[in-house]
């Protein structure tokens, strides 16, 4: 009995069935979609380097490394291998294409941070190259790369044999560069004898660490290592140094004596009389010993001093960027579903509660006979269940298959380094099963539960419909008085079935709500690139060199551009608990606000002084210091206590500004420039001597913008899936407002009301409810905004966390548009109601 009534069941209720289906499938998948996918995309990107062997550290040091140095590492316990390798950037054009662009040529690996051939074949003679596979095509194969300006090579010219892809650049950006307009347009791959180089340019050091990337267990093993490794280069680079610097000496002391004899050679001569034309050759000589003893000064003098580079994965732009966006998702995922499923739930115990009283008739019948509440029960549980049942898996599996997919492609447009691995966890399966299925069946069994209780007179008897009570408005008899009959009949309906009411206003500010935080999430995300380079970092170009500043100055004269020179570092800021490193900027004390403008809340904070400090926001955060707090830091050597005298306002990265008064003996290494022609400026600028690297900030700003945009789509897809849920919800309802008040609709038909005069009667209350359930969700939705973007934490980007006053307009208007277009839909089962059997269904 209980398969062949639940079969009837269905087939008669399908339209609702299927809601229930939809309803749950779309929280489980926007849940399960959501929640997977940051799992997804971290998984993928780590397959990916881990099978390409991307290496941990990356050594290097400005007077080179050794083949003695690369086995001092290979020696170490926690490497598990070492490679060294040859770099340089350096200006090239394509056969046919007199374009010239800047370029990373790298040596090929052994073993460590393998590229992955995407076509053609790998370079096995010193005339070929393989390319970078973004920035080439496979119609680029076979022809001619020259390379200019350059002796880095043991040949000018590279003939394209293979494309691509490595694993040192998963995203689409591959960096600054220092020569040609400061990016670089792609990388190329060479042999070890195509460089012309007595020493590698690097070290890549693949550790023992099993910790996975992107997570931090990965980032504190390595760090822990990397600062080991760093002291035993820091020994390696001081001793050759030492090495390089008593090789040079040795010839200048030979030559100091040479002159020193031929001083003396030449005062003996001279005592003794010699006539001047025949000193001429111990002038000679003494002058050939003075010119080699200049020669050995300067050969000296061009050792430079020794520094060294450590550098993680965490100093890759295109790991930091994926580290991010895989954060940000998943700060969206811990906060969204949530609520979606929560809505889901509402929906069907109204659903299922509104059914159970429909059929109380059948009910108590089935209770006169004397079957047993529990059998009477069980086919109303297995409604519900085999409904979330039949939703929960079309929902995991869609979601899981389906919406990491469509993330994965739009952030494919900056990584797309390989497929997208698919991430199931049978644990959320089960916690979805559970919540699907038993969710409903307990709701189902509680109102069961309450109507069994009643005797089967009671039950057979149909219920009495709510009364028609008088509502707030009606006390303004001003108002109500001026409304007309229909509109009456509105608001008084709209509030006499209160479950259903209640829920259709939860179940539509949920939606608005979700809606407005699509779109907050966007508005907190979308100025952030303008407000960092429009309002506080204003320079154009930022140059960092080591040599005389005089160069530079004239360029800048030359070119009408305006600069501030400053001292510049990477530090470790220590507060009391925490540390964490930031980007120092030692300034002077003149002309600050033309590069830099300090502010907090839009109050200009002062200058540091001498021994002061000024933190960013999210800097200031992350290691839990505030104004009149004292922090250190190691800079130049020097081991600095600084008191902090403002917190400003910063969007990217972490910086800290002090007084380069607080630094002795420091040299100033960067200067911040503003012009109006900066690409220009900055060509100028690569040719000076002494000059490292030229960034303009158009490019970082660029590069931002493009990794923010992907948000936009993101917040697409949760704006689509409310609005799907919404209609879901408003469908459902307006279903069972019509079945339950089908005798009612039948009666006003029989009266004499047209078509469009029984739509309204009935439908124009869920244009009402719909405005004030979409003004609740977006007072709602500012709270659910609020708390997304707590969870949405970037380690170096601090988001502007508001809602445009647009932002609010669109997303009430969707919310209404979304009630009209059910109102059309459901205007086709009203005019399917057949108002005899209607009338006649209490009988």
């Amino acid at each position: 009995m209980t398969a062949k009534t639940l079969f009837r069941t269905i087939k008669n209720t399908f339209d609702r069935f299927l809601a229930i289906i939809l309803i749950v499938g779309l929280g489980v998948g926007f849940y399960t979609g959501l929640k997977s996918s940051a799992p997804a995309m971290k998984a993928t990107a780590q397959k990916y380097l881990t099978e390409q062997n991307q290496y941990d550290l990356q050594l290097i040091s400005n007077l080179g490394l050794t083949e003695d140095d690369l086995e001092a590492f290979r020696a170490c316990s926690e490497i598990k291998e070492a490679e060294g390798g040859f770099r340089t950037e350096a200006i090239a054009d394509i056969e046919h294409d007199e374009e010239q662009r800047a370029f990373l040529f790298l040596s090929l690996p052994e073993s460590i941070s393998v590229p992955r051939l995407t076509a053609g074949s790998i370079p096995s003679s010193k005339n070929e190259c393989a390319v970078d596979c973004e920035a080439f095509k496979e119609t680029d194969i076979g022809k001619i790369i020259r390379v200019y300006e350059t002796d880095a090579f043991t040949v000018k010219e590279f003939k394209i044999v293979g494309l691509v892809r490595s694993p040192r650049f998963i995203s689409g950006d591959r960096g600054n560069a220092s020569v040609g307009n400061g990016t670089l347009a792609g990388f190329i791959y060479l042999t070890d004898d195509a460089f012309n180089a007595e020493t590698y340019h690097e070290i890549i050091l693949k550790t023992n660490s099993r910790e996975k990337y992107f997570t931090e267990e990965y980032a504190r093993a390595i760090q822990e290592i990397s600062e080991r490794i760093k002291g035993i280069l820091s020994e390696r680079v001081e001793s050759r140094y030492r090495s390089l610097y008593d090789e040079a000496a040795e010839p200048l002391e030979k030559a100091k004596r040479k002159i020193d004899e031929g001083v003396q050679a030449y005062n003996d001569a001279i005592a003794a009389g010699t006539p001047t034309d025949l000193l001429s050759d111990t002038k000679l000589k003494l002058d050939e010993a003075q010119a080699e003893y200049a020669q050995g000064v300067n050969k000296l003098s061009e050792i430079p001093k020794p520094a060294v580079y450590v550098f993680d994965n965490q100093s890759n732009i295109g790991y930091v960027s994926f580290q991010n966006d895989i954060t940000i998702i998943d700060g969206i995922s811990n906060a969204f579903p949530f609520f979606f499923a929560l809505i889901a739930v509402l929906v069907c115990i109204t659903t299922m509660t509104r059914m159970v009283n429909e059929e109380r008739v059948q009910i108590g019948t089935l209770k006169a006979l004397g079957y047993h509440t529990g059998i009477i029960t069980l086919k109303y549980i297995l409604y519900a269940g085999f409904a979330g049942l039949i939703g929960c898996i079309l929902g995991f599996f869609l979601g899981t298959g389906v919406l990491p997919r469509i993330i994965w492609a739009v952030y494919g447009m900056s990584y797309g380094f390989a497929p997208l691995e698919y991430w199931f966890s049978p644990v959320m399966y089960v916690i979805c099963l559970a919540v699907s299925v038993l969710g409903p069946s307990l709701v189902t069994w509680i109102v069961c539960r309450r109507d069994l209780k009643e005797s089967s007179a009671d039950l057979i008897r149909p219920k009495a419909p709510a009364n028609g009570k008088p509502i707030l408005i009606e006390k303004s008899r001003l108002i109500w008085n001026k409304l007309s009959f229909l509109n009456k009949i509105m608001l008084r309906n709209a509030f006499r079935y209160r479950q259903r009411t209640a829920m259709m206003l939860i179940g539509i500010a949920g939606c608005t709500a979700l809606i407005v935080t699509g779109f907050g999430l966007k508005d907190s995300v979308a100025n952030i690139v303008n407000y960092q380079y429009d309002k506080i970092t204003v320079y154009d170009v930022k140059v960092q060199f080591d040599g005389d500043e005089s160069a530079i100055e004239s360029v800048l004269s030359e070119n009408g551009a305006q600069g501030l020179f400053a001292y510049s570092d990477e530090v470790t800021v220590t507060a009391e608990r925490n540390k964490k490193s930031a980007e120092l900027i030692a300034l002077p004390g003149d002309n600050v606000e033309t590069v830099f403008r300090l502010r907090s809340n839009g109050n200009q904070i002062k200058t540091p002084g001498k021994g002061e400090i000024v933190l960013s926001e999210k800097l200031a955060s992350k290691i839990e210091a505030g104004v009149g707090d004292v922090v250190s830091a190691v800079v130049n050597d020097e081991e600095l206590a600084l008191r902090i005298t403002g917190i400003c306002d910063n969007y990217i990265g972490h910086f800290v500004y002090i007084s380069i008064d607080s630094v002795e003996n420091v040299k100033k290494n960067v200067v911040y420039v503003t012009s109006e022609n900066a690409s220009e400026l900055a060509v100028g600028l690569r040719e000076v001597d002494g000059v490292e690297y030229v960034t303009l900030t158009q490019t970082e700003r660029d590069v931002t913008a493009k990794t923010m945009s992907s948000m936009n789509y993101v917040v697409l897809v949760v704006i689509v899936c409310a609005g799907a849920l919404s209609f879901i919800v408003l469908y459902n309802l307006t279903n069972i407002n019509i079945i339950e008040r089908s005798r009612e609709v039948a009666t006003v038909q029989v009266l004499g009301f047209r078509p469009e005069e029984t739509s309204a009667y009935v439908l124009r209350e869920n244009i009402l409810l719909s405005v004030l359930g979409a003004g609740l969700g977006l007072a709602a939705g500012k709270l659910l905004h609020w708390y997304v973007m707590l969870q949405v934490q970037v380690d170096k980007l601090t988001f502007d966390v508001r809602i445009a006053p647009v932002s609010y307009l669109i997303s009430f208007f969707i919310t209404v548009v979304f009630a009209v277009l059910t109102n059309l839909f459901m205007r086709i089962k009203l005019a399917r109601i057949n108002m005899a059997e209607s009338l006649k269904s209490v009988e």
